[in-house]
């Protein structure tokens, strides 16, 4: 049997964020979730998150949380037409 991924919920994305606000390495990050240090990792690359320049920046939990629904909502490749409907 494959592996069962559990997907990121949006407290632990604002958790992410908050942590790297302050200066948390991503792999302690991982720890204190319970989760792989490359779960971490891929949620920074692929929802474009940005390490805040000052403490009044804040992350973007929420359009990260978006970018990850739309992702696993939309349709990986459009469907294909039936050319057996147009015989006749």
């Amino acid at each position: 049997m494959g592996k069962h991924y559990k997907q990121l919920s949006i407290e632990e994305r604002t958790l992410i964020q908050t942590q790297l606000a302050i200066g948390v390495k991503p792999a302690a990050i991982a720890k204190g979730l319970g989760r792989c240090a490359s779960t971490i990792s891929r949620e920074l690359k692929r929802n474009g998150w940005v390490r805040p320049k000052s403490q009044r920046a804040r992350g973007r939990p929420l359009l990260a949380e978006g970018i990850a629904v739309r992702k696993r909502t939309g349709a990986r490749r459009p469907a294909r037409r039936s050319h057996a409907l147009n015989v006749g």
